[in-house]
């Protein structure tokens, strides 16, 4: 299985959802975080609605509607 979800914003909040997101998923080292201090910008759950969780609460609570 394979989720993606794309954010149009014109805020900075790529940091601040990656971070909330690893919180709660899974994360590939460093991935996708080279030019900051982000633990990983890729993130994994074997569980579907997990992933849709995390990432849901993520963005609510950087207050962007997906």
């Amino acid at each position: 299985m394979r989720q993606e979800v794309i954010t149009r914003t014109d805020l900075d909040l790529e940091c601040r959802i990656a971070r909330a997101i690893g919180e709660r998923l899974v994360s590939v080292p460093r991935f996708g975080c080279s030019d900051c201090r982000c633990a990983s910008h890729l993130h994994y759950s074997e569980m579907e609605e997990e992933m849709r969780e995390a990432v849901s609460l993520a963005h609510a609570h950087a207050d962007v509607l997906l």
